[in-house]
């Protein structure tokens, strides 16, 4: 008979994310995710309301998405967990999952940080921080916290430290802040080795063979794909390109 793989003899990452109802999207996250060896946990389906950037609000400091409660979901997530636990973090309706969860884990052991970010060739919400990158060398430059793998215990501490327990704050503004005054702990993937953003890239730089996805900039071969923003922005075309 042959043995049924376990996380003790596969992978040792949970992978969580979040979804405030079900949906299609969700269900081809969770296919993508399974047929890659992870176990996902979909974090919020009782939620039943609607986030972002349509429920967001503007202050004197500039938007702020209604993103606190995905803090929250990965801050006690964490603490059902050992300190040195690895934990990645997904956003759901616009992720899809193409690598195996042990490529993933041995490419996430080789950055040595605690954490490791996706990064994008945007800089946003804090536009006028894109100075504090190396946004010169690096094909993706800026953080974007779509996607993040690292060690519970150290995910814990930033959260505790610096968020502010308001629901009104946009997730990715704050993990900017967090990371510009830690990065000897916390990493960016700007060679999408992991983790692939689709903003501001062509899709002529797009491979699908033989079930991996080659990403020609950077000559690399990413586990995860995140398509962020509304649809309009290419989500469809750039998903057609690759099979789960």
């Amino acid at each position: 008979m042959k043995k049924e793989k376990t996380r003790k003899n596969k992978c040792p990452i949970y992978l969580i994310t979040i979804s405030t109802k079900k949906h299609p999207d969700m269900e081809r996250f969770v296919k993508s995710a399974e047929s890659h060896g992870f176990k996902p946990n979909v974090l919020g389906l009782k939620e039943n309301k609607t986030v972002g950037h349509s429920t967001g609000k503007m202050t004197l400091k500039g938007y702020q998405g209604d993103f606190g409660f995905k803090l929250k979901y990965l801050l006690d997530f964490c603490k059902q967990r050992k300190p040195n636990d690895i934990i990645l973090y997904t956003d759901c309706w616009d992720v899809i999952i193409v690598g195996d969860c042990d490529d993933l884990f041995k490419k996430y052991k080789a950055f040595k940080k605690d954490i490791v970010f996706s990064a994008e060739k945007l800089c946003m919400p804090q536009p006028m921080s894109f100075y504090k990158y190396n946004w010169y060398n690096d094909s993706f430059p800026y953080l974007n916290a779509g996607v993040m793998i690292g060690k519970a215990g150290t995910i814990i501490s930033f959260i505790e430290k610096f968020w502010k327990q308001d629901e009104f704050t946009d997730d990715q503004g704050l993990w900017q802040t967090i990371y510009l005054e830690n990065k000897d702990k916390i990493g960016l993937d700007t060679e999408a080795t992991m983790f692939l953003t689709t903003s501001f890239t062509k899709v002529s730089n797009y491979i699908y063979e033989n079930n991996k996805l080659k990403y020609l900039e950077t000559e690399t071969f990413p586990s995860i794909v995140h398509f962020p923003g509304p649809e309009y922005l290419g989500f469809k075309k750039y998903s057609k390109l690759i099979k789960y």
